[in-house]
This record gives C-alpha cells, sequence and structure tokens, in this order.
C-alpha cells in the first residue's frame, strides 16, 4: 500500500500517473521529513469569542480619535465651503462625541470588571 509520505509520490500529481510506473532515475521533487514535534513553537490558544471582545473593546476606544477630526473638518467652511455644517448639527456632533467619549473611556474599565464578558 503506498501513500503521498512515500518516496517517489510527490510527482503523481504533476503526472496522473501512480509511482510504479515512474521510471527510475527519473526526477522527482525532494520530500522534506515530516516536523518533529517540539520543532515548532506552539502557537498561543485564543478563544475566538475573546479575539472579537478585545477587538470591539479597541475600536470602540479608538472612535473619538477618528470622530472628532471629521467633526471639525464637517464644521470648517474654507474646507467644506456651502456643505458646511449649521449650528444645530455641529451641536448635535458635539454632543454624540461626549457620548462615545464616555463610552470609550469606560470600555476598557467595564472589560476588566466583567473578565471579558465572562459569566
Amino acid at each position: 500500500m503506498s501513500s503521498y509520505l512515500d518516496p517517489g509520490n510527490e510527482f503523481i500529481p504533476f503526472t496522473g500517473r501512480p509511482a510504479q510506473s515512474i521510471p527510475p532515475g527519473a526526477a522527482t521533487f525532494p520530500t522534506l521529513p515530516p516536523p518533529v514535534r517540539g520543532d515548532y513553537p506552539e502557537p498561543p490558544r485564543v478563544r475566538p469569542l475573546t479575539l472579537v471582545n478585545i477587538s470591539i473593546v479597541f475600536g470602540m476606544v479608538v472612535m473619538p480619535l477618528t470622530y472628532y477630526p471629521i467633526l471639525r473638518t464637517a464644521a470648517d467652511p474654507n474646507v467644506m465651503g456651502k456643505h458646511v455644517n449649521n449650528k444645530v448639527v455641529s451641536v448635535l456632533g458635539a454632543i454624540y462625541l461626549v457620548l462615545i467619549s464616555v463610552a470609550a473611556a469606560a470600555a476598557i474599565p467595564l472589560m476588566i470588571l466583567t473578565r471579558g464578558g465572562q459569566p
């Protein structure tokens, strides 16, 4: 019984012929020895939902940093011309900026206090 681990079988996918029909001395691709346990470091075990929770929290932390320049640019008549925000929209945007800043400031402490949402 042959398998893909036998020498010469790496040629099969390229020719479509069984290994027995490959003539002796034919050029074959070099085979690499199978990795021995311990050759490579063990990858860290990260639970997918924990990674998602951390990504969401840090996304929330940087949200005010991305929202503030947009708010400033939208209120600048030199940049926006006739499309500049009026005072009511700018005040509403500033209130929203305060709300997301409070949520961003509370995000990491809440993640620590709840142990990342663990029950």
